[in-house]
C-alpha cells in the first residue's frame, strides 16, 4: 500500500492508495519533497510523522483502518501485514504504528508553458463572473465555465489564485455568470483588465433585488449560490447551483446573437458561415 502525498484535487493531500497490496507500504512524495513537507502533510492529516527519531515516518495503522476496507479478508491481510512487520521490528503495537519507505515520483513532464500552448489552441466560450461578499464588487472574465447538470441545474467555473477577484468569488455565498455574446466584447475586456476599477462607471452595471452586482445589458445571466469550493493546483474549483437565469434579449434576438469565443489568445465571433456540413463516412 502506499501512502501518497499530493493529488489532483489537492497537492497538499494525503491519501491511501492500493490498500489491498499488503506486501509493501511506501510513502509517495513528488521529487524534491522535503523531510520538512512530508512530515508537515502526514501530521496535517494525522497520518503520521517523522517520530521517534527515525529516519523513516511512521504511518498510524489506524489511520490505514479508516481509509482502507472494513471487511474480513482485507483485516486479515492486514493483521498479517503488521505481525510480519512487528517481527521486524517495524511496528509498534503499544503505539500503533508502522515504518514505511519514502519513494519519490517524478516532477510533472508537462511545464506549465507547454500546458499553455496546448489549450491555446483550443476554443472556450467566454463569461464574466460577479460576486460581493460584502467588501465591495468584483468582477472576473473566465473561460472554465461548464455545465455539470441540469437536474440539479449546476456549473462550475475555476478562479486563479493570483486573481485581486479570487478572495471575492471564493467567499461570497452566490455569484452572477454572464454568459456573453460578441456584442458583449466590452464586458469581457473590462473584467479581464487589471489595475482598473471595473465598477467605475455605475452606468455598466446594477444591482439584482437579492444583492449580486451584475452587467444587466450582456446576453445571458445566471444567478447562482455555491454550493461548495476547493483548491487544485494554482486554482479554486466554484460549484454552483443555478437559481435565476435573465436575459436582455428577447427570444429572436437571443437565436441570432453570435457566441463569444476565445481562441488564440483573442476574441472570435461565432456565424453561421462557421457551421460545417456533416457529412456521413
Amino acid at each position: 500500500m502506499i501512502i501518497r502525498i499530493g493529488s489532483t484535487g489537492d497537492p497538499a493531500g494525503v491519501e491511501l492508495v492500493e490498500a489491498d497490496v499488503f506486501d509493501r507500504l511506501h510513502v509517495e512524495a513528488e521529487e524534491g519533497a522535503t523531510r520538512a513537507q512530508i512530515d508537515d502533510a502526514l501530521r496535517r492529516a494525522r497520518a503520521g510523522s517523522f517520530d521517534y527519531g527515525v529516519a523513516q515516518p511512521v504511518i498510524d495503522s489506524g489511520w490505514i483502518r479508516h481509509h482502507a476496507h472494513d471487511d474480513t479478508a482485507w483485516t486479515t491481510s492486514f493483521e498479517a501485514m503488521l505481525a510480519f512487520a512487528q517481527s521486524r521490528g517495524w511496528y509498534s503495537a503499544e503505539g500503533g504504528t508502522i515504518q514505511a519507505h519514502v519513494e519519490s515520483r517524478p516532477s510533472a513532464a508537462v511545464s506549465a508553458d507547454e500546458f499553455r500552448a496546448a489549450f491555446r489552441g483550443y476554443p472556450a466560450g467566454v463569461a464574466v463572473i460577479t460576486a460581493d461578499d460584502g467588501t465591495g464588487p468584483v468582477g472576473l472574465t473566465a473561460t472554465s465555465v461548464i455545465s455539470v447538470s441540469a437536474q440539479p441545474p449546476l456549473v462550475v467555473f475555476s478562479v486563479s489564485q493570483d486573481s485581486s477577484s479570487s478572495p471575492t468569488l471564493t467567499a461570497a455565498s452566490s455569484v452572477v455568470v454572464h454568459l456573453l455574446g460578441s456584442r458583449d466584447l466590452w464586458a469581457a475586456k473590462l473584467c479581464a483588465t487589471s489595475g482598473i476599477d471595473r465598477f467605475a462607471d455605475t452606468s455598466l452595471w446594477s444591482r439584482l433585488p437579492t444583492g449580486e452586482p451584475y452587467f444587466p445589458t450582456t446576453t445571458r445571466w445566471l444567478r447562482a449560490d455555491v454550493v461548495s469550493t476547493s483548491v487544485a493546483g494554482t486554482s479554486t474549483i466554484v460549484i454552483a447551483h443555478v437559481v435565476e437565469t435573465g436575459s436582455s434579449c428577447d427570444g429572436e434576438q437571443d437565436s441570432e446573437a453570435a457566441p463569444l469565443v476565445y481562441y488564440n489568445r483573442t476574441w472570435h465571433a461565432l456565424s453561421g458561415h462557421s457551421e460545417l456540413e456533416v457529412r456521413a463516412g
